[in-house]
Formats: C-alpha cells, structure tokens, sequence
C-alpha cells in the first residue's frame, strides 16, 4: 500500500494483524517509525503511526573571503541517537558521499522518527576523506521534539584546517599603468597573489605553524621599480595571520625641461647623468623635454650636455646637478644650458 498525503486504506479481514510502515525510496527518505504487532483489526479500525522528520547535512566552514573552488570532496558521515557517538547508530553516508565545490553540501535521506518522549537528541559526525584537504571534520547534534512542525537540519560544517594569511601593503605606486603584484614563498615553491590589488592581498590554504615570505615587486607607468618584502609565520589552523608589507623604491627617474641660456627649447639633444650607477641618458623631445629612468632614489646626479645652434655652443648646465625623488619620477625640473666662459 502506498499512502497519499499520510494516509492509505487497506481492506482487511476481522483478524489481528502486524502493520510496519517503510519509506520507498530509501536513498531519499527512511522511515524509523516502529512497527505494531497483534492490532486487532474491525470494520472501522484506524492504525495511527506518528513520526518526526530528521535530515543530516554535511558542508564546509568556508572563511570569508575564501576564493569559491569546484573541487569536489569525498566525505564519511553518521547519524547516531543521543548526545554523542556512543549512541545507537542510525545511519552511514554511502561510500560514493560527496561536497562538489567550496559552497556545495551533502545531504542524507530525510528520517521520519518517532518519540518515546517529547524530544529525542541526535548526533552527527563528518568528515573529509582526501588526504591533504584545507577541510576536515565536524560534529553536530540536534534534537527532534514533539512539537515541531518542520524537518529538523541537523547539519555539520567541515572545519578549515589550513591558515590564512592577510598582506597589507603600504608604499606601493598608484594610478593608471601600474603592473606587478605581490609572491608568497616556502620551501623553493612560489605562489603568485590571487589578485592586483596595490593595497594588499588574501593568501589562503596554507600550511599552519609555518613561516613564508611575502615579496612585492611593482612597476609604475614611468617604469620606476619598487619591492619590499615580509618573512611571517602562520598561526595555527583556520586563524588569520597579519602581515604589513611595506614597498619601497628601488628605482626612480628625473624629468627634465632643456633650455639654453637664450631662452629656447633645446631638442634632439643627448642628456647624460652621472652618479651611483653606470651614466644615464636620454635624448630631450622637440619640447626640450627629457625623462631619465633607472636611477636610485634620492642621490644627486651631474649633468652634462652639449647643444650646438647658431654657430654657438651650449654645454654648462645650471643646475649643474639634480637629485632624483624618493620615488616615482618627481616634478619636472628646468634646466639652462649656458656658454662656457673664458679663453
């Protein structure tokens, strides 16, 4: 007999009979309801068969933050009745359980049980089976009452088992063209950051208790370089490790507006700068505009140049020297070539 709507009807002779009651599909529903033996059976007979619905659920405690994967997890899970896993055990995940994906779930069979009291406690135990997964295991307990009047969830997060570790960096160049990023470190294994945020980065799913190096290493639209790096160790699993990275600039540049003493606009003229590192040059656009890159931050850098027009010479700087900024390339500086004076 199949009931419709938790009823069905049985034509039955005057007599004393056994009645159970079992789900159909067992994969999705399972009926824990006693049965009833010796009901003396008459023409208007009702046999009554009161349950409480119970479904287990198995999903994973993702961190905020955690970028979504699809890998899909093996899991083990059982259902016991009481407070604990010395209860008797009502049922066992199949073998072929399964999470697909980071904000997946497994769900078991919804039991309908009944009560012997107003309530009844349950208790479920999860876990991942793949070896070196960042999830682990998990234990959930609910209980089913008398009064309720919806399925019962009783559901187990899967702990993360891995560490995080959160980069905050300061110091790192700004604006539009800016390229590089940030790389984790340990053990001769390189991990680029998951985004191109000059602020910082989220490195997730690493080893607990272990120390790593964080290097920044950045180019900005003038193609000044700048670094920094950060030695953190992880804390323990599923906690959030801070780990402020500050960049500095490696290189810098100088713009330079190229006059001659005469007022005009020196062009197509070869600039050379001289100080810590081998001589920089560049050559100054139809505006007397030159930039010079490569250079350390900081450091003051001879001039020299020499323009010819006119039948006259240019070739004394004034300035006679420019200091390079701390970073980026600076504002621009105004340079007038004059005569050489004397015989």
């Amino acid at each position: 007999m199949t009931l419709t709507s938790g009823t069905g009807t049985l034509k039955l002779a005057d007599a004393s009979w056994n009645f159970s009651i079992a789900a159909t599909s067992p994969s999705t529903d399972a009926i824990l309801i006693p049965g009833q033996s010796g009901v003396s059976v008459g023409s208007t007979k009702k046999v009554d068969f009161t349950g409480f619905s119970l479904q287990p659920t198995v999903s994973l405690n993702v961190p905020s933050g955690r970028p979504a994967d699809t890998t899909a997890r093996a899991i083990s899970a059982v259902l016991y009745q009481g407070t604990d896993s010395t209860g008797a055990q009502v049922w066992t995940a199949p073998a072929a359980a399964s999470i697909s994906g980071s904000a997946g779930a497994y769900t078991g069979p919804t039991f309908v049980v009944s009560l012997s009291g107003t309530s009844q406690a349950y208790f479920l135990s999860a876990q991942t089976t793949d070896a070196g997964d960042v999830f682990g295991s998990a234990t959930a307990s609910a209980s089913v009452t008398s009064s309720q009047t919806s399925t019962t969830t009783i559901r187990a997060k899967l702990a993360y088992t891995a560490a995080i570790l959160a980069v905050t960096v300061t110091g790192a160049p700004t604006g539009t063209g800016v390229t590089g990023g940030l790389t984790l470190s340990t053990g001769g294994s390189d991990v680029s950051s998951p985004g191109t945020s000059t602020d910082g980065d989220t490195f997730y799913d690493l080893a607990a208790a272990t120390s790593y190096t964080v290097t920044g290493n950045y180019t900005d639209s003038a193609g000044n370089a700048y670094s920094g790096t950060v030695t953190k160790t992880t804390g323990a699993a599923g906690s959030t490790t801070d780990a402020p990275l500050t960049i500095n600039a490696v290189t810098t540049s100088v713009s330079l507006l190229v006059k001659d003493s005469a007022g005009d606009v020196v062009k197509n003229t070869t600039v050379t700068l001289t100080g810590t590192g081998v001589p920089f040059t560049g050559k100054t656009s139809t505006s007397g505009v030159v930039t010079i890159g490569g250079l350390a931050p900081s450091t003051s850098y001879d001039i020299a140049a020499s323009y010819t027009t006119g039948g006259k010479t240019y070739s004394v700087p004034s300035p006679a020297s420019v200091p390079s900024p701390a970073s980026g390339a600076g504002n621009q500086i105004a340079i007038t070539l004059g005569q050489p004076t004397g015989p």
